[in-house]
């Protein structure tokens, strides 16, 4: 009898040790706190605002290098790389900047950036300078206690030093490890 009652007591140390250990660790999950990570995949539209050439398709590849100052506000360093398609030109855009995003409710969020655009146009001789500026609204949700998955839709307007300046509406589906 005495066996049954220290194999119970162990079993319940154990279990309560096991609890707390995961009661602790779930402070710190699905927190924007600290460094983060992510990727994501884009396309969309751009507009040229000068009408003298067609829309152009927009594939996309962004990278992101940011911190979480609090669980609602994050700052990041993205990194865009743009291929634009349409029947008269091709060109790329490699768009490096820092990022702001608010989160209102939840994974709900609004986010704002700058950047310089750097662009290649298969019409034009060399590479080009340019900036850019956007704006969009996403939604977050966590995958499990560390991972996120996100949407975005973004609206860039892109001042292009030499070429026609662009409106940019992108859709993008991405990860973010915290």
């Amino acid at each position: 009898m005495k066996k049954f009652n220290r194999f119970t007591l162990m079993f319940i140390i154990a279990a309560v040790m096991t609890v707390s250990a995961n009661a602790f660790a779930l402070q710190s999950a699905h927190s924007r706190k600290g460094v983060f990570t992510g990727i994501a995949l884009g396309g969309g539209v751009s507009l040229p605002t000068d009408n003298t050439m067609d829309p152009l398709g927009d594939l996309s590849l962004k990278l992101q290098l940011g911190v979480g100052a609090s669980q609602h506000i994050t700052v990041s360093l993205d990194v865009d790389s743009r291929l634009e398609i349409s029947n008269s030109v091709v060109g790329g855009l490699f768009v490096p900047g820092p990022k702001l995003t608010f989160f209102l409710l939840g994974g709900l969020n609004i986010h704002a950036g700058v950047g310089v655009a750097i662009s290649y146009w298969d019409t034009l001789d060399g590479v080009k300078i340019g900036m850019d500026a956007g704006a969009g609204i996403g939604y977050e949700m966590w995958v499990n206690t560390k991972w996120a998955a996100y949407m975005n839709l973004d609206v860039d307007y892109f001042l292009m030093n030499e070429f026609s300046d662009l409106i940019t509406i992108n859709f993008w589906i991405g990860l973010r490890y915290y």
